[in-house]
C-alpha cells in the first residue's frame, strides 16, 4: 500500500532533483505547485492541517556563476506566488553555499560566493 503522495522533479542518476513527500494519512490541500524543468527546484502552496503552507525545496547548482543565475530566476518565480502574511513558509534543500565558514564548513579554504547577497 501507498504510503506517501510525491511531487518531484525529473533528473539525472548523478546529480540534480528535490522532491516534497506528504503521508496519505496527512490531511492536505494542494493549491498551486511549480516543479523546476532542470530537476532544481519544486515549489508548492498548500492547506496541511487546514494552515496555509508555502514550500520551497532547492537543489542550488554548484558553480557561482550558475549560482547567482538560478537565484535570480528563483526569486522571480517566488515573486509570482501570492502569499498571504499568515502563510506558514518552509524553504529547505541544498543550498550549495557557505554563509559563515566557521560554522558551515571544516577543513579546506571556504569561499563566501556572491550568491549568498542574493541569498541573504
Amino acid at each position: 500500500m501507498e504510503k506517501e503522495i510525491v511531487f518531484c522533479t525529473t533528473a539525472s542518476n548523478h546529480s540534480k532533483g528535490t522532491l516534497v513527500l506528504f503521508r496519505k494519512e496527512l490531511d492536505f490541500e494542494v493549491k498551486k505547485v511549480i516543479v523546476d524543468n532542470n530537476g532544481k527546484f519544486v515549489i508548492m502552496r498548500a492547506e496541511i492541517q487546514n494552515s496555509p503552507f508555502f514550500l520551497v525545496n532547492i537543489y542550488a547548482p554548484n558553480e557561482s556563476n550558475d549560482q547567482v543565475n538560478f537565484y535570480n530566476e528563483l526569486t522571480q518565480t517566488l515573486d509570482s506566488f501570492d502569499i498571504d502574511p499568515d502563510c506558514n513558509v518552509i524553504i529547505g534543500g541544498d543550498f550549495n553555499i557557505t554563509f559563515d565558514p566557521d560554522v558551515d564548513c571544516s577543513g579546506g579554504k571556504p569561499i563566501i560566493k556572491e550568491s549568498v547577497k542574493i541569498v541573504k
